[in-house]
């Protein structure tokens, strides 16, 4: 297997992770990454029709950088009983909920002590972490962020083995590298 287009891809993953100085949207590091994905795709001869999506994608995303509209990325009419949070925001407080309960749980913290700590891994308010973590455990919250609740759940099951502390560590560390910054 030739490892060239591999290596290329990296590179250019690795290059757009340093573009984004100033950029709230995450749209200077998200543009160049997927278009290294295309050029990849393409190098390894995936079918055009099959990278075609990903192509609108990066379009839309070249449109809003210059101000223009694109459907793509026009929000769908909002529905009742829509979680308020973002996508990512509500997967890492259910990661932050997950892992309050393992480190009370498993290692014996404190909630407080577990709540402050992965509050601050997050970046949010222990407070309303806590809140959230109320609202999970009645099941008042969004049934994706139950679902993500769960596979966290299957997750730390299958890594059993690993100290409490340990795996929730792995857990923040992967959610700050999922972070674009």
């Amino acid at each position: 297997m030739n490892s060239e287009p591999l290596s290329m891809l990296i590179a250019a993953l690795e290059e757009a992770q340093h573009t984004a100085a100033g950029d709230e949207s995450g749209r200077a590091t998200i543009i160049p990454a997927l278009g290294a994905v295309l050029t990849y795709l393409r190098t390894v001869g995936v079918d055009t029709r099959l990278r075609a999506p990903l192509f609108h994608l990066l379009a839309a995303l070249g449109d809003a950088e210059a101000g223009r509209n694109n459907p793509i990325l026009s929000p769908a009419s909002f529905q009742d009983g829509t979680p308020k949070k973002k996508a990512f925001e509500r997967h890492q407080w259910t990661m932050a909920v997950v892992g309050v309960d393992i480190l009370h749980k498993e290692a014996k913290w404190s909630v407080t002590k577990a709540l402050k700590h992965m509050a601050s891994a997050i970046g949010v308010d222990s407070k309303e972490l806590a809140e959230f973590r109320k609202n999970l455990g009645k099941r008042r919250v969004h049934q994706d962020i139950l679902d993500d609740y769960q596979w966290w759940l299957q997750t730390r099951r299958h890594y059993r083995d690993q100290p409490a502390e340990q795996f929730v560590s792995v857990m923040v560390t992967r959610g700050a590298e999922l972070t674009i910054k």
